[in-house]
């Protein structure tokens, strides 16, 4: 989602683990479903916490401090591969990074340590899509790959 956010929507996301409880209501055909627990509580906490470096995040993951342990930052978030055209693999920059360990007041629960991920892949998410277009099409026109069609006007 952090990566490929063609609408600018710029997800911060709450993880968190540990035992829950699972509630349906309804009938069988129409029925609604639930998640209660702690780690519910703390996922959602987590969602509200906005990164200190504000300018250059575009998405952030947020989860309890001691849910990292001792993981393996590029294996739990390896660096993207492409193919070229030539058949070789390029390994492209990691636009994920993982901060240090924080301290936050969340709502009914106080200070927390909290962990985050950034993403700083910079997107636009000030400008409508209105705009992006705009943007993106004058960027075509000055590269001279934007060449608008004719129309025969009535």
């Amino acid at each position: 989602m952090g990566e490929h956010d063609a609408l600018s929507f710029c997800p911060h996301i709450g993880i968190a683990s540990g035992l829950v409880t699972v509630g349906y209501v309804g009938t069988p055909l129409k029925y609604s479903c639930s998640v209660f627990g702690t780690p519910v509580t703390y996922a959602n906490r987590c969602t509200s916490v906005k990164p200190e470096i504000k300018d250059m995040v575009s998405s952030s993951i947020v989860f309890p401090a001691d849910e990292w342990q001792n993981r393996n930052f590029e294996q739990v978030i390896p660096c993207q591969k492409i193919k070229l055209s030539d058949g070789k693999i390029q390994e492209m920059p990691q636009s994920w990074q993982l901060l240090e360990p924080r301290t936050v007041e969340l709502r009914n629960i106080g200070d927390f340590q909290i962990r985050e991920i950034v993403n700083s892949i910079v997107s636009f998410p000030m400008q409508t899509m209105e705009e992006r277009a705009k943007e993106a099409l004058k960027q075509l026109g000055e590269n001279g790959l934007y060449r608008p069609s004719k129309t025969n006007k009535l």
